[in-house]
């Protein structure tokens, strides 16, 4: 298991044309919405290391579909509340 990790982390870091792992993140303003772009590049192993960590990632860490609309419930309750007070500060400001 030693030896697996160490190849899937030496690749990661070496691989992808000596680059390691890479990412970008963007936000493209709008009038009204604002959208955030995310790119990561990376090389990895196809090995037992990485077939055992996404069947745990699928298992443990990805939540199921009702817990999915909770978050996002959640978000835009909070994304509401944020723009209400941002309004009122800059309303407060203004004076």
């Amino acid at each position: 298991m030693e030896d697996l990790t160490r190849e899937f982390i030496h690749t990661l870091a070496r691989g992808n044309d000596g680059k390691g792992i890479q990412g970008e993140v963007r936000i493209r303003r709008g009038a009204r919405t604002s959208v955030l772009d995310v790119d990561v590049a990376a090389e990895a192993l196809n090995n037992a290391l990485v077939r055992i960590g996404f069947k745990l990632a699928r298992r443990r860490l990805i939540p199921d579909a009702a817990a999915v609309a909770d978050i996002a419930r959640a978000m835009r309750g909070t994304h509401a509340a944020f723009g209400k007070d941002l309004t009122a500060f800059m309303e407060s400001a203004a004076r």
